[in-house]
C-alpha cells in the first residue's frame, strides 16, 4: 500500500469544513448498521495521524472516516433534538447521558433520560 496522499485528504477536509461548521447536522454510515444515522459534528474534519480524513460526531464513539459522513440537506434540517429522536444502536453501552444500556439494546430518546 502506498503512502497516503495528505494533500488530497486535506483538500477533502477543507471542502467539508467550508460547507459544514461544527454543530452541523450530518448523516453517518455506522459500522454494522444499514440506515444512515443522523447526528451533528462536534469537530472540524481533520487528518488523523497522517493517514485518514476523519471527523468526530455527537452520540458516536470515536471518529469516523469523512467519506462515511454527508451533510443533511437544508430541507431536512429539523430542531436540535432530531439527531436523538430515533432508535439507534448503543455501540459503547452508554446512553448519550452516560447511563448504561445492555450491549444488544437500542436506545430511544427518553429511554436514557
Amino acid at each position: 500500500m502506498g503512502k497516503p496522499n495528505t494533500k488530497k485528504m486535506q483538500a477533502e477536509c477543507d471542502a467539508f469544513n467550508a460547507k459544514n461548521s461544527v454543530g452541523s447536522d450530518v448523516f453517518v454510515k455506522l459500522d454494522f448498521v444499514d440506515e444512515p444515522f443522523r447526528t451533528r459534528t462536534k469537530s472540524t474534519a481533520q487528518i488523523l495521524s497522517g493517514h485518514s480524513a476523519v471527523i468526530w460526531l455527537e452520540n458516536v464513539s470515536g471518529c469516523y472516516l469523512l467519506d462515511r459522513v454527508s451533510a443533511v440537506p437544508n430541507d431536512r434540517v429539523e430542531g436540535r433534538d432530531a439527531a436523538s429522536s430515533r432508535r439507534v444502536p448503543s455501540h459503547d453501552g452508554l446512553c448519550g447521558n452516560g447511563t448504561e444500556v445492555g450491549a444488544d439494546d437500542t436506545a430511544m430518546k427518553g429511554d436514557c433520560e
